[in-house]
């Protein structure tokens, strides 16, 4: 019969919040961003309008 092998491995960290909210300034808004401005100039296309720049 075995015994269950006890390791001495660390609990694992949490990531602090003051990281997620970098990351998000970073990666998310001009993303968010990106999307926003893509949704806005393809709403004529779908509603008859003229698109951008006509």
């Amino acid at each position: 019969m075995t015994q269950p092998r006890v390791t001495d491995a660390e609990p694992p960290q949490e990531v602090p919040v003051a990281r997620l909210v970098l990351f998000w300034l970073i990666a998310g808004v001009p993303l968010a961003w990106g999307v926003v401005q893509t949704v806005l100039k393809a709403l004529p296309l779908f509603t008859g309008g003229a698109g951008p720049g006509h």
